[in-house]
C-alpha cells in the first residue's frame, strides 16, 4: 500500500509503499515528488522489524533530504519544456525495459528466430513512434525553451552524480541532439 503525504511545502510531497519481505521484516520505499509534474526527484528506502517502524525511519530519511532541494524546483510551472524532459525519460526507461526483457527471453534460449524478429521489429516501432512524438513535441517549443533544453539544471545537491541527475543530463543531451539533427536535415526551401 501506498501512503501519500502532503507537506507544508507547495512544491513537495512524500509518497511511501511499506511491504513484507519474506524475511519477516518490512521494506519501506519512499519518493519525495514534485506536486507540479509528479516526477520523483529523491528517494529512501528502509528495513524495520514491524511496519511503522520501516515508515517512520523511510519518512525520517526523505525528510532529511528536503531541504537540500531547490525551492522551487527547476523549471517549475514550465510544463511544456519539462514535459518533453520527463517524456523522453519515460521513453528511454520503456526502452530499456524492453531491451532487459529480450536479453533475458535469449539468455533462457526459449526465443525462436521468428520471435526475436517480432521483438525486434516492436522495438524498432517503439523507438520510432516515441521518436516522432518527442520530435512533434520539441517543434512545438519556442526557441527559447529549446536553448534552455540544452543548459543542465543548476547544481543541487548531488545531481551529477545521482542517477537521477545524470538521467536528467542524458535526457536533455538525447532531446538536443533530435532537434538539433532534425534541424541540420530540414530542407532549406521548407518553412519552420
Amino acid at each position: 500500500m501506498t501512503d501519500t503525504f502532503a507537506l507544508n511545502d507547495p512544491h513537495y510531497r512524500f509518497s511511501v509503499t511499506v511491504a513484507r519481505q519474506s524475511t519477516g521484516t518490512f521494506r519501506a520505499m519512499g519518493r519525495i515528488k514534485r506536486t507540479d509534474t509528479e516526477e520523483s526527484v529523491a528517494a529512501a528506502i528502509s528495513f524495520e522489524p514491524e511496519e511503522q517502524a520501516a515508515r517512520a525511519a523511510c519518512l525520517a530519511a526523505l525528510a532529511g533530504k528536503l531541504p537540500g532541494l531547490p525551492r522551487p524546483p527547476y523549471e517549475w510551472g514550465l510544463l511544456e519544456r519539462r514535459g518533453v524532459v520527463l517524456a523522453y525519460l519515460q521513453f528511454n526507461e520503456g526502452l530499456t525495459r524492453l531491451s532487459l526483457d529480450l536479453q533475458r527471453e535469449r539468455a533462457s534460449g526459449t526465443l525462436s528466430e521468428e520471435l526475436l524478429h517480432e521483438k525486434l521489429v516492436a522495438m524498432v516501432d517503439y523507438v520510432s513512434r516515441q521518436t516522432i512524438s518527442l520530435g512533434r513535441r520539441v517543434d512545438t517549443l519556442s526557441e527559447s525553451d529549446r536553448a534552455a533544453l540544452a543548459l543542465t539544471p543548476p547544481a543541487s545537491g548531488d545531481i551529477e552524480t545521482s542517477p537521477l541527475g545524470i538521467d536528467e543530463i542524458d535526457a536533455r543531451l538525447a532531446i538536443c541532439s533530435l532537434f538539433i539533427e532534425a534541424d541540420i536535415n530540414r530542407d532549406p526551401e521548407t518553412p519552420g
